[in-house]
């Protein structure tokens, strides 16, 4: 996540919040043509090609586990 800006962040961790582009410009005070920007550059940057990839990586970088631990594996 490094390699993006502090709004691409900013607009990653809204897309990893599920929110849709126009929600999400509504949050941040600026259009839904400039999150689809944002959101064309986090792609092309982290090299994904979704908002689900975003998200995934949003999460890894944030330390959040990308899926929750078996019941049976041991802590």
């Amino acid at each position: 996540m490094d390699l993006l800006t502090r709004r691409e962040r900013e607009v990653s961790h809204e897309i990893s919040r599920g929110r849709s582009n126009k929600e999400i410009a509504r949050r941040l005070g600026i259009s839904p043509n400039t999150v689809n920007a944002h959101a064309a550059a986090i792609r092309q940057k982290l090299g994904v090609s979704n908002r689900t990839q975003i998200a995934f990586h949003f999460s890894n970088s944030e330390g959040v586990p990308s899926r929750s631990p078996s019941p049976l594996s041991p802590h």
